[in-house]
């Protein structure tokens, strides 16, 4: 993570790219998807999510003007683990209160969990 708070730094295809949960993130992604942020990771969290939710999510949080298309390429670079640890960093980092627990009611100061891959 970067100094700016929550930003997550990663590499896809040789370039260097950086995601972040802003509030602003979790606001633009409720409204393109009719879901909260913590509703998408609990959802991932038992997972029942699909990739075009997470394409979604990934297009507000990634840093830059990228059309859908273009993230989903910048995710298949990535591969489906790559991607898995980047939300799982962007949670642990938009809600570090939380850790522990991806709907928010973690007792602060517990151990965070690894977010799970996500199925292909």
């Amino acid at each position: 993570m970067s100094a700016r708070r929550g930003t997550v730094s990663f590499e896809a295809g040789g370039v260097s790219y950086r995601a972040r949960l802003s509030i602003n993130a979790m606001c633009d992604y409720q409204d393109m998807a009719g879901e909260t942020v913590i509703d998408f990771y609990a959802a991932l969290e038992r997972g029942d999510t699909d990739v075009r939710k997470i394409r979604n999510l990934m297009s507000i949080a990634i840093e830059g003007d990228h059309s859908l298309e273009e993230v989903g390429d910048i995710m298949s670079e990535m591969g489906m683990d790559e991607v898995g640890r980047v939300l799982g960093e962007m949670a642990t980092a938009a809600f570090p209160e939380a850790q522990g627990s991806a709907s928010g009611n973690g007792k602060a100061g517990s151990k965070a969990r690894k977010a799970k891959p996500v199925a292909t």
